[in-house]
């Protein structure tokens, strides 16, 4: 009977999917989009497969599935095809299954329960197992009841019940079920009312009406609609709202609803899960400053403008009170920013022939410089909306655009592969920079005007000195486009720092490079005046140095009595090469309590080297006792308000810095266990000095791993010889050393430097027991010569850049599974994690919940920085932002803020909003037609510019950064 229901609704559905009426249905366009536009989450790859399984024709084409396997694809699908695809794809799953079990054994047993005292009798129990296709005896019956009935009452519980039917049900209580069931009605009335308010108007229509009667299988003539209608619509409106929509579907409405209403909408936004961010869908109607996000993980965001002539960038004027857009429609629209959250348009600049790519603005924000497609440069006045200079200013499109702060230099980037330099009075054209192979994508200067970046489809990023133009340095560590970057304003560095992105997702951080200082090592020794606990809890310290590079973490202890906390006879020492004085050390107390996965931060202590340089000078060492301070920023104590330190041995190893190596690790072949053969799983360490080592990813399952992991060395007098480990990992996750082999310096520079091009060359690793070889490991070598330059203005950036995309956050705890049993002395598990939700081959080699970046295999399109440095961000094609904090790179927030692509985003002068534009799917609907009008449906996806508040949140968000970092939670 349900199958034949379904049927009837899907063929009804079909009906009205059809709008031409031809008997079929598009499966890439029209059928994909209605169905999510009705609430069905369906992937096209689901349908698919779905699809496969039912149709009996020739197909249209094949696809790649995967590496192996090969799809069959039709294109379109007749209605008997659509009934039977949608049966597959309703089919429930085995969980769904059992829970529908329990939901009709609950239905039979609250039948038969009259008093609803949750126990039935022997007599009860007789009949509902004969309604349930049962028929025992009363002997069986009492043998039923003494069975499950542990108390001897003679009486049997729902749950006891369920059982009998080998269902694991919870226990009962009527009146938590008959709030359930009334939540379930309310959601399954506010989908149906969402799905078909197509106008998003919060009511519905004679028109919306109709296609919600022929779902449900009811073609209902005018007058019936009409008289329906009228039945509900009590203050005459001609529409119905939700509580009266509930009033038709028989619900009755109670004030109290509301609420429930809220938290419907918040679920059903936000992907049902409220620790998720909710994701933004904006629709025809938004009024401007309306709110449209508000979530744990992502900062309030409010809807500025859109603009459906399509968004290209925006620019915010250096005072911060106004913005200009550009656009595919050859204009830009300036707005001005009104009661802090609100925008107002100003005018519209329209001279240009073709879309527009980029605007600056001039320092004192009076002009603004746009350029575009049609491969023109226009000066304009904001005030008066005139162009005051209009210049062909290359070949080709002009990418980019940028006005220097100090006011003496216009530059502009373009698809000829060229940049030009420009005086802003004159328009005049001051100087030609060629460099670059490819398009050139962005063109930024430093807040001191003396410094540009560039970067493009060449994969290369330039730096130039002005106003002179000269190289300063090719920057080539991407692998693909680079499609923009930043500087980050840090006060301390003699140049600022520049964030590049690629458009394979990766972000990097290049740090000026001031040379190989020496090597510092750390040791946490212990921790004194503990604050006192009631119950029992297990405390332990993580240290760790830069963003996310190197990190340790103390054994866990209990301290229910003790005050401190020491670690006899085991080494807790971290070492580092010491590039940048201003990287950053920090070390954090967490406490756990027993045998529970929460873990919760009580204190930590942020610093950088330069603290302890001053103390350490000596090779033996001192110690340092750092007070902590809670996540709000108050002192931690104990309960005698004496503040709880941690006592670090700090050791500063000098070096005098003569070279860089790089070593790229390739490959390796032939790699096998001793008295074993077949693919293992393998990484390789390298190191040539304490502090100075490098590991490789895990390749799994490989007898040639593929590594193509690139490090630098600093050299100097002290690092005689470079070591090389080839490390397995076990099935049970334990590490053995494979082997290694060492290459003396002298020799290993030698041969590098008698060459011009890299040198590579195989090395055999040997093991450690038998002296035998066990595979062998490519290497290549690059070696440069430090070049001391005593002009900071000349100075260049480091060779190996800080991944900030790549960051994974350590939770604190490991992989456990969700279910687990035991057979003999074998441990037997499926499924995920309990704690992280992913199964064990996402976790470390250790086995340690990681989380990686939820921006990982996405396209980043766009980068900038705040203006004091402290913030990064990014935006990708799947419609994230990623806020990261520069100094630890810890990763702040990501969230969905758009249905399509992120164009573009920039932080507000204050640093207090940030503006981001991008794709926003809207419904458009022809008022009074049935059918989506063909002109309408064609239009371009509407942009949007949201505008998201930071001040406060980033404050809230950076007191609970090491929290997140830390907990399972």
């Amino acid at each position: 009977r349900r199958v034949q229901e379904l049927s009837e609704m899907f063929a009804n559905l079909f009906d009205m999917l059809d709008t031409d009426k031809g008997g079929t249905l598009d499966v890439d366009g029209e059928l994909l989009q209605a169905l999510q536009r009705l609430g069905q989450n369906i992937i096209l790859n689901d349908l698919r497969i779905a699809m496969e399984k039912v149709i009996k024709r020739k197909h249209d084409r094949t696809e790649k599935a995967n590496v192996f396997q090969k799809r069959l694809v039709w294109d379109y699908l007749y209605k008997e095809e659509f009934v039977m695809v949608m049966l597959i794809l309703s089919e429930p799953s085995e969980v769904d299954k059992q829970k529908r079990m329990e939901q009709d054994l609950f239905k039979v047993f609250q039948e038969f329960d009259e008093d609803k005292g949750g126990t039935i009798d022997a007599t009860e129990l007789g009949a509902a197992m004969e309604k349930m296709g049962k028929v025992v005896s009363s002997e069986q019956l009492m043998q039923m009841i003494a069975k499950v009935d542990r108390e001897g009452k003679g009486e049997v519980s729902f749950v006891d019940f369920a059982l009998l039917f080998g269902i694991e049900a919870s226990p009962i209580d009527y009146d938590s079920v008959e709030r359930q069931e009334q939540l379930n009605k309310l959601v399954e009335a506010r989908a149906a009312f969402v799905a078909f308010d197509l106008d998003k108007s919060d009511s519905i229509d004679v028109t919306e009406l109709s296609a919600i009667m022929k779902t449900m299988g009811m073609k209902l003539s005018a007058e019936e609609l009409d008289k329906m209608m009228k039945s509900v619509d009590e203050d005459g409106s001609g529409e119905i709202d939700f509580p009266e929509f509930c009033q038709l579907l028989g619900i009755e409405w109670n004030d109290d609803y509301e609420i429930d209403l809220e938290e419907i909408d918040q679920q059903r936004e936000g992907g049902g899960d409220k620790t998720r961010t909710r994701r933004v869908s904006l629709q025809l109607g938004l009024d401007h400053g309306e709110h449209v996000i508000q979530g744990l993980h992502a900062p309030s965001g409010t809807f500025l403008t859109a603009d459906p002539g399509g968004a290209k960038k925006i620019s915010i004027s250096p005072d911060g009170k106004m913005f200009g857009m550009c656009s595919v429609d050859a204009t830009i629209t300036i707005y001005e920013f009104i009661l802090g959250n609100k925008a107002r348009k100003v005018t519209t600049l329209s001279g240009h022939s073709h879309h527009v790519t980029s605007l600056a603005w001039a320092p004192d924000g009076s002009r603004c410089v746009s350029v575009g497609a049609d491969k023109m440069m226009i000066v304009w006045t904001v005030a008066k909306s005139d162009a005051i200079h209009m210049v062909k200013a290359h070949s080709s499109y002009v990418q980019d655009v940028a006005w220097a702060a100090d006011n003496s230099l216009i530059a502009t980037a373009s698809s000829d592969k060229t940049v030009k330099l420009w005086y802003p009075t004159t328009c005049l054209q001051r100087k030609v920079l060629l460099g670059h192979s490819n398009w050139v994508r962005f063109v930024r200067f430093t807040n001191d005007s003396k410094r540009l970046v560039t970067g493009g489809d060449d994969a290369v990023t330039m730096v130039w000195s002005c106003p002179d133009g000269q190289v300063i340095q090719r920057i080539g560590g991407h692998k693909a486009a680079v499609v923009a970057a930043a500087f980050v304003n840090f006060p301390w560095y003699p140049v600022p720092p520049i964030v590049t992105a690629s458009i394979l997702g990766k972000v990097y951080l290049w740090l000026p490079d001031e040379g190989l200082k020496g090597f510092m090592h750390y040791s946490v020794l212990g921790v004194e005046n503990l604050p006192e606990t009631t119950t029992h809890y297990l405390r332990y310290v993580d240290a760790e140095i830069g963003r996310g590079a190197k990190g340790l973490r103390t054994e866990p202890m209990a301290t229910e009595k003790e005050s401190n906390m020491t670690w006899p006879g085991q080494d807790h020492s971290l070492s580092c090469s010491l590039w940048d004085v201003n990287e950053v050390f920090r070390v954090q107390l967490f406490e756990k309590e027993d045998e529970m996965p929460k873990v919760a931060m009580l204190g930590e202590y942020v610093t950088t080297h330069r603290e302890f340089l001053t103390q350490a000078q000596n090779l033996d060492g001192s110690e340092k006792r750092v007070q902590l301070k809670t996540p709000e920023g108050e002192a931690l104590t104990n309960t005698n308000g004496i503040p709880t330190v941690v006592r670090i041995g700090v050791q500063f190893e000098r070096i005098e810095h003569q070279a860089n190596l790089t070593v790229l690790i390739e490959e390796g072949k032939n790699i096998k266990k001793l008295g074993e053969t077949g693919p293992i799983n393998a990484f390789c360490v390298l190191r040539s000095h304490r502090g100075q080592e490098f590991k490789t990813k895990v390749i799994m399952n490989s007898n040639a791993p593929q590594w193509n992991a690139e490090f630098s060395f600093g050299l100097g007098p002290t690092i005689t010889d470079l070591n090389l480990s080839v490390f397995l990992v076990e099935d049970d996750r334990s590490i053995t050393e494979l082997g290694g082999c060492t290459l003396p310096m002298d020799r290993l520079l030698t041969k590098v430097c008698s060459q011009q091009d890299p040198f590579s060359n195989w090395y055999v690793f040997r093991s450690p027991v038998d002296f035998k070889s066990r595979g062998s490991v490519r290497l290549k070598f690059t070696y440069n010569e430090i070049v001391k330059i005593e002009n900071p203005a000349a100075t260049r950036y480091t060779l190996f850049p800080q991944d900030l995309s790549g960051v994974r956050q350590g939770r604190g705890t490991h992989f456990q599974p969700r279910f687990k049993f035991k057979i003999l002395k074998y441990n037997l598990y499926f499924g995920v994690c309990r704690y992280c939700k992913e199964p064990e081959k996402l976790h470390s080699s250790d086995g340690k919940c990681i989380v990686r970046n939820s921006t990982n295999q996405e396209r980043v399109l766009n980068v900038t920085c705040s203006s004091d440095g402290v913030l990064i961000a990014w935006g990708t094609d799947h419609g994230k932002i990623c806020l990261v904090s520069t100094s630890t790179a810890d990763q702040l927030a990501v969230w969905h803020a758009h249905n399509g692509p992120v164009i573009d985003l920039q932080f507000s002068p204050d640093n207090k909003k940030l503006l981001s534009v991008g794709e926003d799917i809207h419904e458009v609907q022809i008022e009074g037609a049935d059918e989506i009008d063909q002109t309408a449906k064609n239009l371009p996806r509407k942009h949007s510019v949201l505008l998201w508040a930071l001040e406060d949140w980033v404050k809230a968000r950076m007191k609970r950064r090491a929290v997140v970092r830390a907990s399972p939670e």
